[in-house]
């Protein structure tokens, strides 16, 4: 099972501030993985088998795997 997969199996994504501009996907209680963005995201969440990410001033992106380059953007 990929990564993606299990995070998506867990179903929680945070936004930790304390880290930089990130979203964290866990895996399970203990493990995550932290995909850096940039930008601080305001807000993200699953749709299907991608994760949603927006942005206060930039566009939204649709990663489709747990990395930084693994997205398409949204206009």
């Amino acid at each position: 099972m990929s990564i993606m997969q299990e995070s998506k199996s867990f179903g929680m994504i945070d936004l930790p501030r304390n880290v930089g501009p990130c979203f964290r996907v866990w895996q399970s209680n203990y493990e995550c993985v932290t995909v850096p963005t940039g930008q601080y995201p305001t807000r993200a969440m699953w749709q299907g088998d991608s994760i949603i990410v927006e942005f206060e001033t930039a566009p939204t992106r649709v990663y489709h795997d747990v990395e930084s380059a693994a997205y398409d953007q949204i206009y």
